[in-house]
């Protein structure tokens, strides 16, 4: 007990330094500032998005949002010299409105700085610059060898990258309670990480090594695709069900699950305002709580025997459990319950195992467009179509309950 009061004490008085030195973020704003390029574009309507470091000044080490004119071509490692006017996000002016300068902080944010002019001193590299080149080459193969809507997708499952998806098809999505699907979360880290213990099992006999090499590829995972509370959580939990295994020690879920958050929280205090870092961890709790229970309990009153069917109950109560604890969440944020999640969950979750495949041909830069052909009219072609034609046919949608 008095552990866990020393952990929640620290944190509020973590928060609270964390808060006050936020606040002192460019309180004399200036015009001129050079900064490094953190992240990859994002390309508006109108202008390109970058996030960046600044280098020097009182406000060093703060980061912000750079929109640049469009089509601008910078990327992880520029650092730049930059002109404009910046701009302090708003906070809340109601109990219920929503707070942009929280959220930007769950982002390590702290201003936004609209470009005028900008010049180019020079590239820094390092490994994570490497990462990050490799992440741009895919993503350039995906928008070449694909359509819009689809190359949209792909980068959100393989990338982790959801900046160019479309309102539209975050709405479809949201609205069939597949959101998760476009998030880096478990269902990922589970296919990837167990093709690539198939692969190691044929190739190594030394467990240890096995793992750890698991365990590396998943630190490089989280960085590949950009550390989302989500993606963290899992690669957390799974990096530790793997050194169990080097320490021949039981797993334990309770214990990953509470120093997953506590590493979460370390690294951005302010994630615990993050939407998607609840509704990853209650899923996750309510699959644990409550699946076996469920599944126990209808396939002894449906005495089902067919493996198929077997399976198909048991997807669907997976379904269930996760849905039980994030219900709140998504109607408290989104004023929407989708009643129809389990059909959805269980046709699009089988198609998420083949479309992680193409990760290892996107990552080896294979850009032949009869390689791609399978892709292109199936796999990623499935995922949308499935959206658009079964929650976006209107005799088939009214299964929505909004709030007022």
């Amino acid at each position: 007990m008095g552990l866990y009061l020393f952990i929640v004490l620290f944190f509020c008085l973590y928060i609270l330094i964390l808060e006050d030195n936020y606040n002192k973020a460019f309180s004399k704003l200036e015009k001129n500032y050079i900064v490094k390029i953190v992240s990859m574009k994002e390309s508006g309507s109108y202008t390109d998005k970058y996030i960046a470091k600044v280098l020097y000044g009182k406000d060093k080490n703060f980061r912000v949002y750079l929109y640049t004119s469009k089509d601008s071509n910078y990327c992880y490692g520029d650092i730049v010299k930059v002109n404009g006017e910046v701009q302090l996000p708003s906070k809340a002016r109601n109990d219920k409105g929503f707070d942009y300068c929280r959220y930007l902080r769950t982002k390590k944010i702290v201003a936004s700085i609209f470009v005028e002019k900008i010049e180019y001193i020079k590239r820094q590299e390092n490994s994570l610059s490497k990462i990050y080149d490799v992440k741009l080459k895919c993503s350039d193969i995906i928008n070449n060898n694909f359509p819009k809507e689809e190359a949209e997708i792909l980068k959100a499952l393989l990338l982790g990258n959801k900046s160019d998806i479309s309102d539209e098809t975050e709405e479809v999505f949201s609205k069939s309670n597949l959101s998760h699907i476009l998030a880096i979360s478990g269902l990922h880290v589970t296919y990837i990480v167990f093709f690539l213990e198939k692969f190691l099992d044929k190739i190594l006999n030394n467990i240890k090594l096995k793992n750890l090499i698991l365990i590396l590829f998943l630190i490089l995972f989280m960085i590949f695709v950009g550390n989302s509370p989500s993606a963290m959580r899992a690669c957390i939990m799974t990096i530790m069900l793997y050194l169990g295994k080097i320490f021949l020690r039981e797993k334990d879920f309770y214990t990953s699950c509470i120093l997953s958050l506590i590493l979460i929280l370390l690294i951005n205090p302010y994630n615990i305002y993050s939407i998607s870092m609840w509704l990853s961890f209650l899923g996750t709790l309510g699959i644990v709580l409550f699946s076996n229970f469920f599944q126990k309990t209808f396939l002894k009153k449906l005495k089902v025997k067919s493996k198929i069917i077997k399976q198909i109950i048991e997807s669907i109560c997976v379904s269930i459990s996760a849905q039980l604890l994030i219900f709140p969440i998504m109607w408290k944020n989104f004023g929407t319950i989708s009643i129809n999640f389990w059909i959805s969950n269980l046709l699009v979750s089988e198609l998420i195992a083949p479309i992680l495949v193409i990760r290892v041909h996107e990552c080896n830069f294979i850009s032949n467009k009869n390689n791609t052909y399978l892709h292109r009219t199936f796999y990623s072609k499935t995922v949308y179509k499935f959206n658009h034609i079964f929650f976006e046919n209107p005799f088939k949608s009214n299964f929505y309950t909004y709030s007022e």
